[in-house]
């Protein structure tokens, strides 16, 4: 809302109320007022965020709010949720846009007291591409780990678990163990990667690692 309409709303409010005895004075006062107000609705305030969020076969079925100290999403049949005794895929740590990805809530707690070490961005494109049933012409989406930034040593990227979970997520996709899907990626060195659906990559403390079956480096 421009100043002015404050201005116009502020001027209508003091005649209506005051239209007998208009106490110029007062308007400046409430000018002053409203000016805070309109600056305040305007301005752009950064909130920290600090969650956990469990994924079950990639849904975000439980999201805690570590600041406010309160579980702000359920999607469990179970109206009481045990967080230590919850058998979740995999818990992401959202600490203020850098996502750890933990195996069990005893993670937490160890980032807590050790701290975690956040990588700068490794791959310069990264894309995955997807082959719907009875098409010839896959589907490309280019998957960004920078916004949300997944580059913290240890995490891992690229697993069924994780895939499942950032394609439902980022691209509304439902992605299955049985679907044909690949990636494609290039990393700071401009060096070109080709991995398959049963590869995955760990975050190390100078680069990555790649696991699991064999996967192209490409020339």
């Amino acid at each position: 809302m421009e100043l002015l309409s404050y201005f116009k709303i502020a001027v209508v409010l003091l005649v209506t109320i005051n239209y007998k005895r208009i106490n110029l004075y007062k308007i400046p006062i409430k000018l002053i007022k409203y000016y805070k107000n309109y600056k305040n609705y305007n301005k752009v305030k950064k909130e920290d965020i600090k969650k956990l969020i469990f994924v079950k076969d990639g849904e975000e079925v439980v999201i805690y709010d570590l600041l406010k100290d309160e579980i702000i999403k359920n999607n469990l049949s179970e109206e009481i949720f045990r967080i230590d005794n919850f058998d979740q895929d995999f818990i992401i740590y959202n600490n203020n846009n850098n996502l750890v990805r933990l195996k069990e809530i005893s993670d937490y707690f160890n980032v807590q007291e050790k701290g975690y070490n956040k990588k700068p961005n490794l791959f310069l494109c990264l894309k995955l591409i997807y082959y719907k049933k009875d098409e010839e012409k896959p589907l490309e989406f280019n998957i960004d780990l920078k916004k949300n930034h997944f580059f913290i040593e240890n995490n891992i990227l690229f697993d069924y678990s994780f895939i499942k979970w950032y394609s439902k997520q980022f691209f509304d996709l439902e992605l299955n163990k049985d679907d044909n899907y690949h990636y494609i990626f290039i990393d700071n060195s401009i060096k070109e990667y080709k991995l398959n659906k049963y590869n995955k990559v760990i975050i190390t403390d100078d680069y990555f690692t790649i696991e699991d079956d064999q996967y192209y480096l490409v020339e």
